[in-house]
C-alpha cells in the first residue's frame, strides 16, 4: 500500500491537471507556491500541510466539500 502522503499528493496533482486545468508552473505562479516544493508534494516527498492548502484555496467554494470528500476517499481515510 502506498503511503497516505503519496496518495494525497497524487490526488492533488490529479485535481490540478483534471479540474483546474493548470500546469505545475501555472499553479505555482497562481498560488505563489515554490515549484520544487509543490512538485515534491505531488510526488509524496513533502508532507507540509501548507501545500495541501494551496490546492484547497484554488477549489471553487461550491466544490470544496467534494474536494475534501474525494481527498479522504482517495487516500483511504474512509476505510
Amino acid at each position: 500500500m502506498q503511503s497516505r502522503i503519496k496518495l494525497i499528493g497524487m490526488y492533488c496533482k490529479k485535481y490540478r491537471t483534471d479540474e483546474l486545468k493548470l500546469s505545475l508552473k501555472e499553479f505555482c505562479e497562481k498560488t505563489g507556491g515554490n515549484y520544487k516544493n509543490v512538485s515534491a508534494f505531488e510526488r509524496g516527498l513533502a508532507n507540509n500541510i501548507q501545500y495541501l492548502d494551496l490546492y484547497y484555496t484554488q477549489v471553487p467554494y461550491n466544490k470544496k466539500s467534494a474536494f475534501a470528500k474525494g481527498l479522504f476517499e482517495y487516500s483511504g481515510e474512509d476505510e
